[in-house]
């Protein structure tokens, strides 16, 4: 979704966007719909960071207390994880099979708890291309140049 773009392009360093890129070139995205309508807020358009994110938070607010699901999720996933149950929630809605992460505290508590059953699978990057067989021999060299 948008808003995942707009998180990249606000809390990653210019490395950091790279390396995202490198990992998915040549990986076929689709964009999906947000589970409910809302307005895009961009700071830069005459808008503060600080005031785009207190918009950001109020549609977060928003959506957990009127959606059921995207709250049970939150509540399942725990911490100040709102944005993270929002975008799994937008995956499961989209019936999207897998939603990668490397944030080890949202994986791990999304594995370790009981309350919800997720419909789309929380995988590090690495389970992913391992799970779908995409071992190629270049990552194989990055991973063994890093040892």
């Amino acid at each position: 979704e948008v808003e995942l773009d707009l998180e990249i392009m606000h809390s990653t360093s210019s490395r950091e966007l790279k390396r995202i890129n490198s990992l998915l070139s040549g990986v076929k995205l689709h964009r999906v719909e947000s589970p409910f309508k809302h307005a895009r807020i961009l700071a830069g358009w005459g808008v503060t960071k600080e005031c785009a994110d207190n918009m950001r938070q109020e549609m977060l607010d928003f959506a957990i207390a009127n959606y059921s699901r995207i709250g049970d999720i939150h509540e399942a996933i725990g911490g100040n994880k709102k944005a993270d149950a929002y975008h799994i929630w937008t995956a499961e809605c989209a019936d999207v099979e897998f939603f990668v992460s490397m944030d080890k505290k949202l994986v791990n508590s999304a594995r370790n708890q009981r309350k919800v059953r997720f419909r789309t699978e929380i995988v590090y990057p690495m389970e992913l291309i391992n799970r779908l067989g995409l071992e190629t021999e270049s990552l194989v060299c990055r991973r063994a140049s890093r040892n």
